[in-house]
């Protein structure tokens, strides 16, 4: 329905269920130290799929989507030219009542200095469940791109899986947005 979700905290649809048990089909054979997930029940329910119930899913609120404050819950259709500044200058969109991507860049770096660079040596395979822009939002400063150039690269479908690889407490982008 390409209905504005943001931090509105809605089940994971028929097509979800059907994509994240896909992708735990493919990556049945990989084995996790930590898995992580937004809080919110679409992307926890993704990360119980994807992972077959195999492991214990730590869920943190520096995952969740961008809050898109007032445009939540509204059709992208009917929004129309008003959200365009979202994909198109990224660094000038401002939801009333949202975040900006700045901020979401902010608080998924802090996800990563203060629970993912610490792992280092201590885990070799971690699975992070999140959302469409925020994983942007990581990537981007992973890449140390502007936010401008936040949706440079292939667009995150649902499912999509980046490898990230942490090596002497830097973090570099191996592979983003694959379709298994």
């Amino acid at each position: 329905k390409k209905r504005i979700q943001g931090f509105s905290d809605i089940e994971l649809n028929n097509n979800g269920i059907e994509l994240a048990k896909h992708t735990g089909e493919r990556l049945a054979d990989t084995e996790f130290d930590y898995v992580y997930s937004s809080p919110l029940k679409r992307a926890h329910k993704t990360a119980e799929l994807v992972t077959q119930n195999r492991y214990e899913i730590i869920d943190d609120d520096r995952l969740k989507e961008i809050c898109l404050g007032d445009y939540e819950g509204r059709v992208m259709s009917e929004i129309g030219e008003e959200f365009k500044k979202f994909f198109d200058a990224p660094e000038e969109f401002v939801p009333v009542n949202g975040e900006r991507f700045e901020e979401v860049i902010l608080r998924t770096k802090d996800f990563f200095d203060k629970v993912i660079i610490p792992l280092e040596g201590k885990a070799d395979r971690v699975l992070i469940a999140s959302h469409a822009a925020a994983i942007k939002c990581m990537l981007s400063w992973i890449k140390k791109v502007d936010v401008k150039d936040l949706w440079c690269g292939p667009f995150i479908k649902n499912c999509a899986i980046s490898i990230v690889e942490l090596k002497n407490g830097q973090l570099q982008l191996k592979e983003e947005g694959i379709i298994l």
